[in-house]
């Protein structure tokens, strides 16, 4: 079955690597066909050990050289650049968006709505409000949050963040928050306050709701 037919049926995750880049393509060239040329960028990646780490792509020096060697036309090298410059953008968090508002949060945290797990997510930004990087941070609630500042924080300095935004939600689906959720924002402030990292808010997610502690701790 070719890659768009099991796309439009199956849909786009059960697509192999080489199916992927083959549709990325669109046809091939006058030596090769493009389920060629896209085996042949499978294996580059592949070979680079690009796909290795959780945080996403991972680029090393010479990959666009070696890529340059397989054969592509130059908007078929375009393309492919392309798209690892989407999923290096995406994996680090740099896709240059704008918090200036808990709504703004809401709705890039509008994901964990319908989770049947609480989870809990470090937004980290520049000092001009940008996203820099966004991480999961831990599943199942605050209990111990506020014993495990490290965790929040330990993202902040490996991108040299300004502050950072927590979220988290409420699978019940209300917004209200609860004595424990105040106890560990007001811990976790403090703990940011002696980092010298500002905990910039702390929004919590429900169904079609949103609560914000900007105004009421920080």
């Amino acid at each position: 079955m070719l890659p768009r037919e099991k796309f439009r049926l199956r849909g786009v995750e059960i697509l192999t690597l080489q199916e992927l880049f083959a549709l990325v393509l669109g046809y091939g060239t006058r030596k090769k066909s493009v389920f060629s040329l896209a085996h042949d960028i499978a294996e580059v990646l592949q070979k680079r050990d690009l796909f290795s780490t959780s945080s996403g792509l991972k680029f090393r020096r010479g990959v666009f050289q070696e890529l340059s060697k397989i054969g592509l036309g130059s908007v078929q090298f375009m393309r492919v650049a392309a798209v690892l410059e989407l999923v290096r953008r995406i994996s680090s968090g740099r896709l240059g968006i704008k918090i200036s508002k808990p709504a703004d949060v809401a709705k890039l945290a509008g994901f964990l709505s319908t989770k049947k797990k609480e989870y809990v997510y470090g937004f980290y930004l520049d000092i001009n409000n940008t996203l820099i990087a966004r991480r999961q941070l831990f599943v199942g609630g605050l209990e111990s949050v506020s014993l495990h500042v490290p965790t929040i924080f330990r993202p902040a300095l490996e991108v040299a963040a300004y502050g950072v935004i927590l979220v988290h939600n409420h699978p019940s689906g209300r917004c209200k928050p609860s004595p424990l959720d105040l106890n560990a924002t007001k811990a976790i402030k403090e703990a940011g306050d002696l980092l010298q990292i500002k905990l910039l808010d702390h929004v919590i997610v429900g169904r079609n709701c949103y609560f914000s502690f900007r105004n009421i701790v920080l």
